[in-house]
């Protein structure tokens, strides 16, 4: 009698297929150092175009960075972004460009656009709190804090080009550089390691102090806090890309209806 060829059971179970990773789902290990050198270029370029732009174009008045150091900011930026990116291919493969949550699905113009859309409630939430911040100050005898990189549009004499090129970094190019350095390397670098307030709270202080000192912390810091819920929620970085393009864009159409004078 031959043996009999053995064959399984109908109910036997069949190991489910593996989910796909989720794009930016913080799976995939950043190294501190790769965060380090993000920061380090972004600050030495930033050095080093503010040095060159004060010889070539000396002002009056040493308080004031003139218009044309804004308009360096785009190639900066632009150098930030491609170092930061190619850094990552080199040192983590392929695979570590969705860590920063930069994807490609789901499409980016599409996270974008959610990013802008949801700007208006968390919008309005940043305006209330911005403006009773503010008022609160004005209640202790406090001047309310004053961002100089405003002042840039606010200067006499700027030429149409120099205009033009101001809000295309303010509302394109620094939105994109900076939610790839502190929401796409340094919060993911912390999500890695801790639970997401920890992680977002010491995103948020990193970004506001840049951005204007202790005064800036609390509404700066709810907005970075926001910034780093859409990268948890989404996965990648381009709904906070948009949320910030919208964030700073209603800013300064604001700074330039309204401002005194």
């Amino acid at each position: 009698m031959s043996e009999r060829e053995e064959i399984p059971p109908e109910n036997s179970e069949v190991p489910p297929a593996l989910p796909p990773r989720l794009p930016g789902s913080f799976k995939e290990r950043i190294q501190g150092a790769e965060v380090l050198q993000a920061f380090f270029l972004f600050f030495l370029l930033s050095a080093a175009i503010s040095l060159l732009v004060k010889q070539l174009v000396p002002t009056g008045d040493p308080g004031l960075v003139p218009w044309e150091l804004g308009v360096a900011q785009l190639p900066l930026h632009l150098v930030i972004v491609a170092s930061i990116l190619l850094l990552r291919r080199w040192m983590g493969g392929p695979e570590g460009l969705s860590a920063l949550g930069w994807t490609w699905n789901p499409n980016p113009l599409i996270g974008f656009a959610r990013g802008l859309l949801w700007y208006i409630p968390m919008g309005f939430s940043w305006w209330t709190l911005a403006i009773l911040y503010m008022v609160g100050l004005k209640a202790l005898g406090m001047e309310p804090p004053k961002q100089e990189v405003l002042n840039f549009f606010l200067r006499p004499g700027v030429p149409l080009y120099g205009q033009l090129l101001l809000w295309i970094v303010t509302c394109a190019t620094a939105p994109l550089a900076e939610e790839l350095l502190f929401r796409g390397s340094l919060f993911s670098w912390l999500r890695y390691r801790f639970s997401f307030w920890p992680a977002a709270l010491l995103t948020a202080l990193a970004f506001a102090l840049p951005h204007g000192g202790w005064k800036f912390i609390v509404p700066l810091g709810y907005l970075a806090i926001m910034l780093a819920w859409l990268r948890e929620r989404s996965g990648s970085i381009w709904p906070a890309v948009g949320l910030h393009a919208a964030h700073n864009f209603v800013t300064l159409v604001l700074v330039v209806l309204f401002h005194p004078g």
